[in-house]
């Protein structure tokens, strides 16, 4: 089920969670997170180890929760971006894209001749349940180097439905010390470029799509406009809650 599509039609930001680990069970709870406003899960198989079969079991499970599921693939994994659209995912994240032919590749491997070169074929296809009768998936491309910034109006191509920048990587290509453990921090030193990112992607009509690990941050995100935002990750959101009750223990131990 695609949400995200409904939601820009309607005006309307959608909220995520990365999910870095590989469980259909973790995902069934997050669908328990609809009521508060979770709209979709980002899944990332780029830098974790994700299985098809249990891919597969994930997207079924965020369509049985009603979460729209992106998933995050490796720089032009193409096969890989054809295989989760046809188990269901809302759309691909595409990592470290450099430019405006490298943009057109991916788009067209989210969409289905005469407009693309996605293969037909998968479950949902046999069951006459193509995943184009929600609309056509989520193709995103990440901005993550700097030499990419300065291309931004060329690989806006059409077809591109949404711009995400990496900060991390954007930092390590600027010269700057980088580590997920202090992503926040590091997102605010390089605000300043990832703010022109997302005033390049709403130039072109394409949805701004910004990760964030605090709630303060993730507000300053939906008051820039962004359309898409993740709230930190599964991984990130599991450390801190145990971090915080033995932190706890600890204290009253004394």
């Amino acid at each position: 089920m695609n949400e995200l599509r409904a939601a820009r039609r309607k005006g309307r930001p959608a909220l995520g969670i990365f999910v870095a680990l590989p469980s259909a069970a973790e995902i069934e709870l997050l669908g328990g997170l609809a009521r508060l406003g979770l709209t979709f899960i980002l899944i990332d198989a780029q830098h974790q180890a994700f299985n098809p079969e249990t891919l597969a079991g994930m997207l079924r499970a965020a369509g049985a929760a009603r979460l729209s599921a992106l998933v995050r693939v490796g720089r032009r994994d193409l096969q890989l971006a054809e295989l989760v659209l046809d188990l269901g995912a809302a759309g691909v994240v595409f990592p470290n894209v450099g430019s405006a032919d490298e943009a057109r590749e991916l788009v067209s491997v989210c969409r289905y001749p005469p407009r693309g070169r996605r293969s037909i074929g998968g479950l949902a296809s046999l069951l006459g349940r193509d995943a184009e009768d929600d609309g056509d998936p989520f193709c995103i491309v990440q901005i993550e180097d700097m030499r990419a910034v300065e291309l931004l109006d060329e690989i806006s191509v059409e077809g591109i439905d949404g711009i995400m920048s990496g900060p991390v990587d954007l930092a390590a290509s600027m010269g700057l010390g980088a580590s997920y453990a202090t992503f926040q921090s590091v997102a605010n030193d390089v605000g300043r470029v990832v703010a022109e990112i997302e005033r390049g992607a709403a130039s072109h009509g394409i949805a701004r799509v910004r990760h964030c690990e605090t709630a303060a941050a993730a507000r300053d995100a939906l008051d820039d406009g962004c359309e898409l935002v993740t709230l930190s990750s599964d991984a990130s959101l599991l450390l801190g809650a145990a971090a915080r009750l033995l932190e706890e223990l600890a204290a009253a131990a004394r």
